[in-house]
């Protein structure tokens, strides 16, 4: 990662975004850092403007990496659920898909609720497997359906979650 990029408005490699119309949240996935930053836009937008909050991170200025509830390792796909208030992380290093809820607001450093594709919140996949993911690197989501669809990169495949009986850790 890149440590002079680390603050509220420092990005290195974001290739990824995601929307929240409702709260006018914007993510921006910062992949060579290890986070999603969140910009609140209901103020308006402006150049530099300051993150409000980050994910995958306790703070602005520190990178954890790996694989837990608070951390990720290269987020390279976002997705969001105006329905549920889910965004969804494509987790590339750790082989995973993490889940945070922000039906109740979103705090920095807050711990991810669910993981897919690998057994549990701190279980790093990539052994591509029908019960596993590989690689994921892009996301898209279906919100009447509640359909996830996954890019997984190494698997050579897309992989398609039925989140409408609810969400569970594994959830293959």
């Amino acid at each position: 990662s890149n440590s002079s990029a680390l603050s509220r408005t420092g990005l290195n490699w974001s290739d990824t975004v995601a929307y929240d119309p409702a709260r006018q949240w914007l993510f921006v996935g910062d992949y060579n850092n290890d986070r999603v930053l969140v910009y609140d836009l209901s103020g308006g937008i402006s150049d530099g403007m300051n993150a409000s909050y980050v994910l995958g991170a306790p703070n602005f200025t520190t990178v954890i990496g790996g694989a837990t509830a608070t951390s990720m390792t290269r987020p390279m796909g976002l997705a969001y659920d105006p329905s549920t208030r889910r965004l969804f992380v494509a987790d590339f290093d750790n082989s995973r898909v993490i889940v945070f809820d922000l039906s109740s607001g979103i705090t920095s450093g807050m711990a991810a609720r669910y993981a897919l594709g690998v057994p549990d919140l701190t279980s790093q996949g990539g052994y591509c497997t029908q019960k596993s993911l590989c690689s994921p690197s892009a996301l898209a989501m279906d919100p009447d359906r509640q359909w996830l669809m996954v890019a997984d990169e190494y698997g050579n495949r897309i992989v398609v979650f039925d989140l409408s009986g609810g969400i569970i850790n594994g959830g293959m």
